[in-house]
């Protein structure tokens, strides 16, 4: 029982150290030196093109 406790505290702790660069402001990007785009994508579900935002490296 112990030993499944610290494994499940391990496995959360560990998830909180990514480095998430999906949810940066523009900003934010920027400034830590990644690229930031916008896409024009199609909504499959709308038939609509929409404006999407991403930080990538």
């Amino acid at each position: 029982m112990k030993f499944l406790i610290s494994l499940v505290f391990i496995a959360v702790f560990l998830n909180g150290c990514t480095d998430d660069i999906k949810n940066l402001s523009k900003s934010e990007c920027v400034k830590q030196g990644y690229k930031y785009i916008v896409k024009n994508d199609l909504n499959f579900r709308t038939g609509k093109k929409e404006l999407r935002t991403q930080c990538i490296k």
